[in-house]
């Protein structure tokens, strides 16, 4: 009896009729699919069989004994004939389904060539030898690449890359090939320049071991000569290891046939290193990831049904970092170590020792890539013969502080949500440091500073305090200030202050921890002053004539609720000015990224309040010139007007009626005190005073104005505008 029978379809070749079939695939599989639908209901498996188990016009399939095969391709091949479709070239490793489905059973293996017209069928690569019933694989190399097979790197990928090996049966093998490229790639070679000569040497070590990977045979079946239902149980087991050249993982089946162990070889991934150099940690991560990933393809591609999966690793900072709160950690162990958790459990995570992990030789290459036989890499380690209860035991695993992120606690005094205004803000904020300072006051016995109460305060209070009655002193103030700037640079940008905060506090000689690449503070080479405030750090700073905080703008996001009280009180105070005002005068103290897109924002968002007035008393020097354009009803006015302020300092120069385009710039400046003095048009009483003072302060929003462009960036050239006397 022949058991645990595969057998292979060539060629499903759609019937020259109907034309429209010919040369389009998508339509071929389309039919072939659909045809197996609708006779699912009377032959099921050879319908699962055709849409699952066909690759184009290829199909591979797997049965226990000889008759199963029979009957599951005879059903196949009906149910294609029904479609129009002729099936061909069946290929078993039992001659008696050969001889009963009417194929030649004389066939030799089925090879993989480089060249698509030699003779034979292609495998995804490999051989498959029928009478042995294992997979082989063809080193046989071009006559150039032979004749100069140490030349340069053009022949070395070449070599290195003619090894399909889609299942990673050779991974042992071919990593350390691309480990060489890596390296002559790292050290400049150009493609037909010879190597240096260290990868030479491990060239030449690597290419001795070609004969030993032809002779290499792996067997196709898991089970042996077994059929699946005498099977106790199947277990998955998933290996992870790396170093500092590469990581990677392979997967074995450990199947109980009747009280005996039996492992076999699935597949394994490995993967060269990054040329960025990472820890050792990240990299077991990556390996983990990876075997996370490849447990899943497994579960999802294979019809076994399998009972338990385990994942080994000789990591504990990776066992470690799994069963923690990801939160705790950088992005890049979060992030992966989240979606190991999604693919897989943590009960499923065990350690191993480093001699017991069969992984070790993807990494390391020791005394060379185990290619023998009857090597562990093919029949599984030692550990998964022995019985669970004697597996290395999961001792308990500590916490690790590597890569975590430093927390720091910065609690807000006052929601800025719940203030309606950026003055407020700051008052109120004030006022709580206050009332903190008099309880600490209190405790020591000195008088409370206070403000004037009122009326009501004074019935409200019922106990005697000693008090010093103050208002809001200026540094009460600027605390305030500097308090809602951290505030707004902890919530919006953490781990840059957590990381400079850190740098600060780290004691001399220590390695000062570097901001993330992906920051995008990274460009702007952030610092911290003494007062904890972030800075931009530039060019600007060795100009020691500018004041400190043009050398060291404060950084702030746009997106912050904080940062839009900060515009909306510029463009209030500005006179709802136009965006470039508010930008230049923001600029002299505050890096926004993206600065102007979010004025353009705030001032969008909050409808347009009323101008606040200010009784103030001013004093104006008389102009040199005076611009005015005619008017027809208003030229008595206007000469008048001219009559009683022209003087020796004073000319007025007019244009002629109905020409404003003629006035230039300075037309333009009198459109921007109309749209100051629009604020007006609500019905209010107006008087003198409330017209002396707004005209006041639309010529101070004028002459305040940028007179070139702003730029964005710290080390640009500041813009130019008026100096007022």
């Amino acid at each position: 009896m022949a058991l645990d029978i595969d057998f292979r379809v060539l060629d499903v070749i759609p019937v020259p009729e109907p034309p429209i079939l010919k040369g389009s695939p998508a339509s071929a599989q389309f039919v072939k699919n659909r045809n197996a639908v609708e006779h699912a209901v009377q032959y099921p498996e050879a319908a699962a069989a055709i849409i699952d188990r066909h690759y184009i016009d290829d199909y591979f399939d797997s049965v226990d004994t000889i008759e199963e095969a029979v009957v599951l391709a005879k059903q196949v091949r009906y149910v294609h004939e029904q479609a129009g479709f002729q099936i061909r070239n069946w290929v078993s490793n039992s001659p008696a389904v050969l001889s009963a489905l009417g194929e030649d059973t004389s066939s030799g293996p089925v090879v993989s060539h480089q060249d698509k017209e030699s003779p034979g069928e292609r495998v995804l690569g490999v051989f498959w030898d029928l009478d042995l019933d294992v997979f082989a694989f063809s080193v046989t190399q071009r006559a150039e690449v032979k004749e100069y097979l140490y030349e340069g790197k053009r022949i070395v990928l070449s070599c290195v890359m003619g090894l399909f090996d889609p299942l990673g049966l050779l991974s042992p093998f071919t990593i350390h090939g691309k480990v060489i490229i890596q390296h002559i790639w790292r050290n400049g070679c150009e493609w037909d320049q010879v190597i240096d000569e260290q990868s030479w040497c491990v060239w030449k070590q690597w290419t001795k071991l070609l004969p030993e990977v032809e002779a290499l045979r792996i067997p196709r079946c898991y089970l042996g000569d077994a059929v699946s239902s005498s099977v106790e149980s199947l277990e998955l087991h998933v290996f992870t290891d790396t170093s500092e050249h590469a990581y990677g993982c392979v997967a074995y089946l450990r199947s109980v046939i009747n009280g005996t162990v039996r492992c076999s070889l699935i597949m394994s991934r490995a993967k060269v290193a990054p040329l960025k150099r990472q820890s050792i940690p990240r990299l077991e991560l990556m390996a983990a990831v990876l075997g996370a990933r490849m447990s899943q393809t497994i579960i999802e591609t294979h019809s076994l049904r399998i009972g338990r999966t385990v994942l080994w690793t000789d990591s504990r900072t990776i066992l470690s970092w799994l069963q923690s709160d990801q939160h705790r950690f950088k992005q890049f162990v979060a992030f992966r170590a989240g979606e190991i958790l999604e693919l897989t459990r943590m009960r499923d995570w065990r350690w191993v020792r480093t001699k017991q992990n069969i992984a070790d030789v993807l990494t390391k290459w020791g005394r060379g890539p185990p290619l023998q036989n009857d090597s562990e890499w093919i029949y599984g380690p030692s550990v998964l013969y022995q019985s669970s209860d004697q597996w290395p035991s999961s001792e308990p695993i500590e916490e690790t502080v590597e890569e975590t992120r430093r927390v720091m606690l910065f609690h807000a005094v006052v929601e800025a949500e719940t203030v309606s205004s950026w003055t407020k803000l700051v008052h109120v904020t004030a006022t709580v440091l206050r009332f903190i300072s008099n309880c600490q006051r209190k405790r020591a016995g000195l008088p409370i500073v206070t403000c004037q109460s009122t009326n009501r305060q004074r019935l409200l209070i019922k106990a005697e305090y000693l008090t010093d009655k103050k208002p809001l002193q200026q540094e009460e103030l600027q605390k305030a200030e500097i308090i809602l700037w951290r505030q707004a640079q902890y919530e919006s940008f953490p781990d840059e202050m957590n990381t400079l905060t850190k740098n600060l506090e780290s004691s001399p000689g220590q390695r000062l921890e570097k901001i993330e690449k992906t920051s995008s503070l990274y460009k702007r080479s952030p610092v911290l002053d003494e007062e904890g405030v972030l800075r931009v750090r530039g060019r600007l700073e060795k100009n020691e004539e500018l004041p400190f905080n043009k050398r060291y703008p404060i950084i702030l996001s746009g997106k912050h609720e904080i940062t839009k009280k900060l515009i909306l009180h510029f463009h209030n105070k500005f006179g709802h000015a136009n965006r470039e005002t508010v930008f230049n005068e923001l600029r002299q103290k505050f890096w926004i990224p993206k600065a102007r897109a979010a004025i353009r924002h705030v001032t969008k968002e909050y409808s347009r309040a009323n101008v606040a007035y200010q009784n103030k008393s001013f004093r104006t020097t008389p102009p040199a010139s005076v611009f005015a354009t005619m008017m027809k009803t208003m030229q008595g006015i206007n000469i008048k007007c001219a009559g009683k302020v022209t003087s020796a300092v004073t000319a007025w120069h007019f244009n002629p009626p109905s020409t404003p385009h003629m006035g230039g710039v300075w037309e333009r400046m009198v459109r921007s005190v109309k749209e100051a003095l629009r604020a007006y048009e609500d019905g209010r009483k107006l008087t003198d005073e409330i017209l002396s003072t707004s005209l006041a302060e639309a010529e101070d929003m004028i002459n305040t104005r940028p007179l070139t462009y702003v730029p964005q960036e710290a080390a640009d050239e500041e813009a130019a505008y008026v100096e007022e006397r």
